[in-house]
């Protein structure tokens, strides 16, 4: 029982929408409380192809029955190189591999146009180190939800890490 993946098309919106109302209702991951429609859906699967982002489906016997997409991570010029994959799957197609699946993928794809598994090692043959992760709520849907980023820190650097009022005199109180 091994679904196809491919790349995601204009057809395939109104299965992935159903995949996602699902969630919303739900889950706690897409920090939506209404479900969104079909012509929005259209729009923001436009918005990732029209970036050339990967958007896959999986398709088994002819029905989508998970999808994933790699979209920017935040809208501001710093971020350019930073995407977030997100990932919804059929109720009845959890747990059985196929998230992996898709997300393997996603990272092939994305790593085509980014490269960010190069950045990567190329910031940790230099001696960058994880200095923290986040855990704190981002956000909440239903319930409290979880996000997480991985900040680096350069070896280069020395003494405590900077805060932003002491680069930014703008944000003193």
């Amino acid at each position: 029982m091994n679904p196809v993946i491919r790349a995601a098309s204009k057809a395939d919106v109104t299965p992935i929408q159903a995949i996602y109302a699902h969630h919303v209702l739900h889950g706690t991951g897409t920090f939506e409380i209404e479900p969104p429609d079909v012509a929005e859906m259209c729009r923001r699967h436009a918005t990732i192809v029209n970036a050339g982002l990967p958007y896959v489906v999986a398709e088994y016997d002819g029905m989508i029955v998970g999808y994933g997409y790699t979209g920017p991570f935040r809208p501001r010029a710093a971020y350019q190189f930073t995407l977030e994959d997100s990932i919804y799957l059929h109720p009845n197609w959890t747990g059985q591999g196929l998230g992996r699946q898709l997300l393997e993928r996603l990272q092939i794809r994305a790593l085509a146009r980014y490269r960010d598994h190069a950045t990567r090692a190329l910031n940790a043959s230099a001696g960058a180190a994880p200095v923290g992760q986040t855990g704190n709520a981002a956000g909440t849907s239903h319930r409290l939800s979880m996000a997480r980023t991985v900040p680096l820190r350069s070896p280069r650097s020395s003494g405590p890490m900077p805060n932003a009022r002491d680069i930014r005199p703008d944000l003193r109180a």
